[in-house]
């Protein structure tokens, strides 16, 4: 290890000395961190054997990637595909290339699931004739929305994940300059100070919230959560304590539609 070098603690690999990620006992150099889940968010506390630990299951993932098979899918990009059959999910995101394998996730690790809606907001104002910025009276704003998906798993190294549904924020294309423009008499208003009005608007907002593109990415950030959760409500009623018709007996948490007492269906 020379001077503006040092070493992978999990390859042996030969890191800058400025790169890398540091860890508290170590580090990892860039060929190891492509093997990590995608929703892995590095930690300086983390330790050498966290990562390592992560790695011998990724390792699994790829084995469980191989034999998933989807029932169903919802989305294009993102896209969320479900395998009923396994009772396990996958999340593939913008960036997927990135990394071949995605997460295999059992829905029992599931723990959380919601939709939320960023909203931004931003004054739109004109150039008027003398090429100077002014706002419109009454202020005008230009609004844009994220559809984002939260959900929380229990996984050490992932705990939470949170998917962009849309790519680009969705905002009508509004510009936030009004270049000058205008008659002749709007160039003597100008110059007499007069404000001008945005056609006696406030906002865009219910024009954007209206929109298909709002619409469209609302509606698939909806149908991805309720995709999760309807798994996961099944799994839990499925492994739920239940009375076996036949006998009389408590079954608790039998995966196998049959009474372990006298082997009638559940």
């Amino acid at each position: 290890m020379g001077f503006l070098t040092k070493i992978c603690s999990l390859c042996g690999t030969s890191v800058f000395a400025l790169g890398g990620n540091s860890l508290k006992d170590g580090c990892y150099c860039k060929h190891c961190k492509a093997k990590l889940s995608p929703f892995f968010i590095h930690k300086r506390t983390l330790t050498v054997t966290d990562i390592r630990d992560q790695l011998e299951k990724r390792k699994i993932n790829e084995q469980l990637f191989t034999q998933f098979v989807p029932t169903k899918t919802i989305g294009n990009q993102p896209k969320l595909l479900i395998d009923g059959n396994n009772r396990q999910f996958v999340l593939l995101t913008f960036q997927k290339d990135e990394n071949p394998t995605p997460d295999v996730i059992h829905f029992s690790l599931l723990t959380d699931c919601s939709v939320e809606i960023v909203e931004a907001k931003a004054e739109v104002k004109y150039k008027d004739f003398n090429n100077n910025l002014k706002s419109f009276a009454p202020p005008y704003y230009a609004y844009s929305y994220d559809f984002i998906l939260n959900i929380s798993v229990n996984i050490p190294y992932i705990q939470t994940i949170k998917i962009k549904i849309n790519e680009n924020p969705v905002d009508n294309d509004q510009p936030h300059v009004i270049e000058k423009n205008g008659s002749l008499g709007q160039m003597f208003r100008d110059a007499l100070g007069s404000a001008r009005s945005y056609n006696g608007m406030t906002s865009n907002a219910a024009e954007v919230q209206s929109s298909s593109a709002y619409l469209k990415y609302e509606r698939v950030a909806n149908e991805m959560r309720d995709a999760l959760w309807e798994e996961k409500t099944s799994l839990q009623k499925k492994h739920a304590a239940s009375r076996c018709p036949w006998c009389g007996c408590i079954v608790i948490n039998n995966s196998s539609d049959i009474c372990e007492h006298c082997g009638g269906p559940l």
